[in-house]
């Protein structure tokens, strides 16, 4: 895929990023080899000399990566617990990494800090801290030697995160007013997105809406020249479609034409004959027009039978496939004339039998005898368009059939897909349309209208609720059953959510109908006697509604921004200010608000020495053209303090990608704990989606595509908000649009160390508190399984697999696989938070009565004093049961200790 001006590659990535952890420029034969590379970028991906100078730069940069030993120190997600148990870790390979004369090892050895969700909240305090005093050293050393105090031993940036323990409320209770203000943020948020949701989905409603009252047109009172252009139109739309078959048909004109084209000349075509088809019918008056120049049109319905149905499909459906293998014959000299006309003659004898069909189908909506008008047209209106439908498909079927000796398997198969685009709208209309148009009789039989709607309302709450909760770390189903097993309480529990979800939205539909049925009932009180003929008379109430309601969604999605007024900013101030405030020295909160914009940074002003902090995300490709991901629906995307991007798209220098306020580490850090989001990756859900959406249940981030051709990589996000809402709303985000859709870097992998091997590390220490309380490693597998399929490297432990009566155990990353039988193959570290009995007394205290820990929700985000401290003292226990009472280690040292049996705890831990 070649990249726009300025846009880089990961390789150019990787070779950067090396040079500036080197400190130095590159040499001259590395610059050499990337100018040959950049000028090959525009060529062909089959010319041979671009994959000769991409092979010679990617083995270039390999072997500097493998040369240089580089490390990672991983941090997964799982919000305030992952960061807190994170935060022991840390503190105790800290205290492993200060040499007597003020040296640092260890921690300071690692070249790569990379944070997923909630582990970067911790990573955020990090590099924050790192900045203001001057490098990554200046931390380990306060957070090994802490300040000689009687009260609170810790420095000022740990107390700090225990003061925030819950950050998005620091002060709880019902009547405390951190709690309110979290209420009304929400609440305003989500009024303003109804602003422009609501309306827009109420003018999409208004279709059968608008059908129904067409069909209400009393027969006779339409014109003449009206009724002979629908018929007109309809049977050469008609006509039009069945030739499109002719034409593309694998053993005709095989034109290999797309799916767009399809859904426009053939889908298109024949949905709007039926359109066309249908209005004709139900404003043909039973007799006779007085003044009509076409015969057909002037007798009117009593006076047409089987023979006219026959003749009009065996013509449209004949007279097409005739006209469509001509113009292939004429384009492409095949198929064969007469195979042609053996496909013609059979195209009029199911034309006609359509025809018939047709004409039995009217039975079922019997005119008035005396003026030909649709006597039910609530029914009308939801069956005639299927129904029409439906014949095109039977037609095509005894087509299929009669021409089974002159056609292949290719073309029964082009046939199928044609069959399933044909069948999505004859179901959805009925189904839609019934709904809508039966909503307020059913409410009104009901009598509970008021009562449904407020259920309606109370079930997408729920819902949107139920998108916050945990469904396994990484978005998979939980059993509470000790066994791990499924019970009928599970099943049962499950199936409810499963009908909560369509239950809310048939409701939310039903009302919004009822809403415009009574809507409509006014202006037609209010506007009796509208001007005009008859068709204007009884459709106009309906337009002006729908320009209302599109004029109220369009005005408001300019002022109203899709990123401004989702949850984003608020968990974003709220996360800013307890872990990168925390180490603000001249904070100067606001008096009333108690956020300091201060507390912030940019991503490009981080500090330049190690470690270089990777800000995972998640690129969503909900609607991605690439069917081998149609389970993770995502791909990766990266911050760091030289480039934001990713390497499917290509990345952008972090000091303009976003704005001219350029991306920063708080939105970065806040995009990549985006949990809650309508999509989220593999764990999107069609159906869960809208009523997130509705109920903005958003943390995620829209940001320009790093691989757009205009400037949208320079903006801080949409300046018009529609198409993203409804992008965001029903799943239709890739990575073809001027903006992407970013969210939590969990729906992508949740451990952080697929950037890691990426980038080569020889080694990796993850500390994984992802939620695994049956400790079955699904985040591990994940990350694992997407690591090998498409870096091609394969992750083995050594001792067949993790498992929960260990705290840490080691693997081996095999970049032998890819990268040569000369490279060194790397390790990983593994570290789980776990139970072994040895813990110190509060911790055990705390485990007692609490069960789910170390594992409890990743929905409860509001730590009190024992939990923070419980698990940040787990996560010390665990490391120095790695480091034993060893002087301080150097990162190979730790490396082996890991590798060894559990070594002897300390005397801190007893």
């Amino acid at each position: 895929m070649s990249l726009p001006e300025g846009c880089l590659t990961y390789l150019e990535v990787l070779d950067e990023e090396y040079w500036s952890l080197q400190g130095l420029g590159p040499d001259a034969d590395s610059a050499a080899l990337r100018q040959a590379y950049r000028r090959t970028r525009g060529l062909d991906d089959e010319d041979p000399r671009k994959s000769e100078a991409e092979n010679r730069y990617r083995l270039a940069v390999m072997k500097r990566l493998h040369e240089a030993n580089r490390s990672a120190l991983c941090f997964s997600g799982g919000g305030i617990r992952s960061a807190t148990f994170g935060l022991g870790v840390l503190q105790a390979l800290s205290s492993r990494s200060v040499r007597p004369d003020g040296s640092t090892a260890l921690v300071t050895e690692f070249d790569y800090l990379s944070t997923v969700s909630g582990g970067g909240y911790l990573g955020s305090w990090f590099s924050a801290w790192a900045k203001r005093v001057g490098g990554a050293a200046a931390v380990v050393r306060e957070l090994a030697t802490p300040p000689a105090t009687t009260f609170e031993p810790e420095p000022k940036p740990v107390q700090h995160l225990r003061r925030f323990s819950s950050y998005l409320s620091p002060r709880l209770g019902a009547l405390s007013t951190d709690t309110w203000t979290l209420v009304a943020t929400v609440l305003r948020n989500m009024f303003l997105n109804w602003l422009v949701l609501i309306p827009f989905l109420a003018a999409v409603l208004l279709i059968p809406l608008l059908c129904f009252q067409l069909a209400r047109v009393p027969a006779g009172q339409v014109g003449e020249a009206t009724l002979t252009f629908l018929l007109v139109t309809g049977f050469l739309a008609g006509a039009v479609g069945t030739g499109y078959v002719g034409f593309d048909l694998p053993s005709s004109g095989n034109a290999r034409l797309g799916t767009n084209r399809y859904l426009v000349l053939c889908l298109g075509s024949l949905m709007l004959s039926a359109i066309h088809l249908n209005a004709f019918w139900a404003w043909w008056p039973a007799g006779p027009f007085p003044t009509a120049w076409l015969h057909l049109i002037r007798d009117g319905k009593n006076a047409v039978d089987l023979r006219h149905f026959m003749v009009f499909g065996a013509v449209m459906h004949g007279g097409g496939m005739l006209a469509g293998a001509m113009a292939a014959w004429a384009h492409y000299k095949h198929p064969p004339l007469r195979r042609g006309l053996e496909a013609t003659l059979v195209a009029v004898i199911t034309g006609a039998v359509g025809g018939a069909a047709g004409f039995l189908l009217t039975r079922v909506f019997p005119p008035d005898a005396t003026t030909g008008w649709i006597v039910d047209a609530p029914l009308y209106t939801c069956a005639a368009f299927p129904l029409v439908m439906s014949v095109f498909l039977f037609a095509g079927t005894l087509l299929v059939g009669g021409t089974s000796e002159i056609t292949e398997d290719e073309d029964r198969e082009w046939w199928a897909h044609s069959g399933g685009w044909l069948l999505l709208p004859t179901l959805i209309w009925p189904i839609a349309a019934g709904c809508i148009l039966y909503a307020a009789p059913w409410l009104d039989y009901l009598g509970h209208s008021l009562t449904t709607a407020a259920s309606a309302v109370g079930l997408g709450g729920l819902t949107a609720w139920l998108g916050f909760l945990p469904k396994g770390s990484s978005g998979g189903p939980q059993s509470n059953s000790e066994s791990g097993e499924v019970g009928p309480v599970d099943r049962l529990a499950a199936l409810a959510a499963k009908l909560v979800l369509p239950a809310f939205l048939l409701l939310l539909a039903m009302a919004i109908a009822h809403l415009n049925t009574g809507v409509l009932r006014f202006i037609h009180t209010r506007l009796p006697h509208l001007p005009g003929p008859r068709l204007w008379q009884e459709t106009a109430p309906v337009w002006m509604m729908m320009a209302g309601y599109l004029a109220i969604s369009i005005g408001a999605s300019w002022p109203i921004n899709v990123n401004k007024f989702s949850l984003h900013a608020m968990y974003r101030l709220r996360l800013i200010r307890a872990y990168l405030g925390a180490s603000n020295p001249s904070r100067n909160p606001h008096p009333f608000t108690g956020f300091d914009k201060n507390d912030n940074m940019p991503m490009c002003e981080l500090s330049a020495s190690k470690p270089l902090h990777i800000v995972n995300m998640t690129l969503n490709l909900v609607k991605g053209q690439n069917l081998a991901w149609q389970q993770r629906k995502a791909a990766p995307f990266t911050s760091t303090r030289l480039h934001t991007g990713s390497c499917r798209l290509g990345y952008r220098t972090s000091t303009e990608y976003g704005g001219k306020d350029p991306i920063s580490l708080g939105t970065a850090v806040t995009v990549s704990g985006a949990a809650a989001s309508p999509n989220m990756g593999y764990n999107s859900s069609p159906l869960l989606t809208i009523v997130m959406m509705l109920f903005n249940a958003r943390l995620g981030w829209w940001l320009g595509n790093p691989h757009s051709e205009g400037n949208s990589w320079k903006k801080s996000g949409p300046t018009f908000g529609l198409r993203p809402f409804l992008d965001e709303m029903f799943g239709l985000t890739d990575d073809a649009n001027p903006w992407v859709y970013l969210s939590d870097g969990g729906h992508f992998e949740n451990l952080a160390i697929y950037e890691a091997v990426l980038r080569r590390c020889r080694v990796i220490v993850v500390s994984d508190a992802g939620c695994d309380p049956k400790y079955v490693y699904e985040d591990l597998g994940n990350a694992v399984r997407k690591i090998n399929i498409d870096l091609g490297i394969p992750i083995v432990f050594a001792d067949g697999g993790p498992c929960s009566s260990r705290h840490c155990t080691t693997a081996r990353i095999h970049y032998s696989a890819v990268d040569g039988p000369g490279v060194e193959d790397g390790v990983l570290v593994y570290i789980k938070p776990s139970l072994n009995g040895d813990e110190p007394a509060d911790v055990r205290q705390y485990a007692a009565a609490n069960p789910a820990f170390p594992h409890e929700s990743t929905a409860d985000q509001f730590f009190e004093e024992s939990q923070f401290e419980s698990y940040r003292r787990l996560g010390v226990h665990i490391v120095e049961s790695v480091c034993g009472d060893s002087e301080p280690l150097t990162l190979d040292q730790f490396v082996e200790k890991a590798k060894g049996e559990p070594a002897s705890r300390s005397a801190a831990g007893a």
